[in-house]
């Protein structure tokens, strides 16, 4: 039988899509989350973040590895048995639908604060979302080379707006370190650490890596560039803002507001807000396609591609109904909120079924599924 996705993408392709996706969010609230809880330490919270994730990210890779051809739903009822395994699928698949109506809500919500303030968020809302269910319909191999594409002009942008307002920056705001010691950190470490476990969404892709032998180089490295340009963004707005960072909205666009080299460099903050849009998108788009293949393979369907525009319908109302500004969003994204939700959806599975693949001694040579 036909597979479900028969598209391939490069361990290159991989690598930009998942680090997009981590910068959209991660450099869009994270700053002002973290300042909130740990103050001018908080870049240490990132340090320690990356620190945590790296090792996952390889178990992540070794789990993907020891299931060739299978996606987490599919080897998921191998290790746990039929029903539990297809519940562990849904939460899988839920959590990215429900990211996915966040990423465009932050979107949405970023241009009615910026530039389009009489727009109403629903209109943006929409056009996002058809706009990701049609990349997203044109299956992983398009979302890779979209997001391979588009890294050197997002790369450019991050540098940009890291090493330009560098002018601005006072380092001694940064001191005195853990002046209030390290245990004040731990709560804080878990909402980078929930953003940056979104390597996780790796193990629907690794089936249809042309080399699936260098999944754990690639989330080794995805981790470690993520984590390295957030902890960058992070250490420059705290040097430039203060402690007003944590009231910021978007604060890589109000670093890049403040930008002016002589009288021909000033409002790159367009230009970033563009990026940024971009990357949600691929994000988006990216989640879309596991929130269309996951349900595809739990119920065995012919296809997943008929499931872009009914799923981008609830990705509206999920938007719709989430928060209302950004403000809102802060109570969300909080270590009893996002960090419980995120580790036990994302860590949680992967600790799950790799201990019960060792002790089981659990190995998918062969797809026992619909789709070969």
């Amino acid at each position: 039988m036909k597979p479900l996705e028969g598209g391939k993408i490069s361990p290159r392709q991989l690598y930009t899509l998942l680090v997009l996706s981590n910068l959209e969010t991660t450099t869009s609230i994270l700053p002002s989350l973290t300042v909130a809880i740990a103050g001018r330490d908080s870049w240490l919270t990132i340090l320690l973040a990356i620190i945590a994730a790296l090792p996952l990210g390889l178990l992540a890779a070794w789990l993907g590895r020891r299931f060739p051809r299978q996606t987490l739903i599919q080897y998921s009822p191998k290790l746990l048995g039929k029903p539990l395994g297809f519940l562990v699928g849904v939460f899988y698949v839920w959590f990215f639908v429900h990211i996915t109506s966040l990423v465009v809500r932050e979107t949405a919500v970023g241009f009615n604060l910026s530039v389009l303030p009489q727009t109403p968020p629903i209109v943006l809302i929409i056009i996002l979302v058809v706009l990701s269910a049609t990349t997203a319909r044109s299956g992983i191999e398009v979302i890779g080379r979209l997001a391979e594409s588009s890294f050197v002009l997002v790369l450019f942008s991050v540098l940009l707006t890291l090493f330009l307002p560098l002018n601005f920056a006072h380092f001694e705001y940064l001191q005195p370190v853990l002046a209030r010691g390290v245990l004040p950190l731990l709560p804080a470490v878990l909402i980078p650490l929930g953003l940056l476990s979104e390597f996780v969404a790796a193990n629907m892709v690794i089936p249809y890596l042309s080399e699936p032998q260098k999944a754990g180089r690639t989330l080794f490295f995805t981790v470690l560039t993520s984590g390295t340009v957030i902890l960058l963004f992070t250490i420059i707005i705290i040097a430039v803002f203060n402690q007003t960072a944590q009231n910021l909205t978007l604060p890589p666009f109000q670093l890049a507001r403040i930008i002016s080299i002589g009288n021909f460099l000033e409002r790159i903050e367009v230009i970033v807000l563009a990026v940024w849009t971009v990357v949600a998108l691929i994000k988006a788009a990216f989640f879309m396609w596991i929130g269309m293949l996951g349900p595809a393979q739990l119920f065995n369907l012919k296809g997943y591609r008929e499931l872009a525009y009914p799923l981008g319908i609830i990705v509206i109302v999920l938007a719709i109904l989430s928060y209302d500004n950004f403000a809102a969003a802060v109570s969300f994204y909080t270590p009893q909120v996002w960090g419980v939700y995120s580790v036990t959806v994302e860590i949680g599975i992967i600790l799950l079924l790799s201990a019960l693949a060792l002790l089981r001694g659990k190995k998918g040579n062969t797809l026992r599924t619909t789709e070969n």
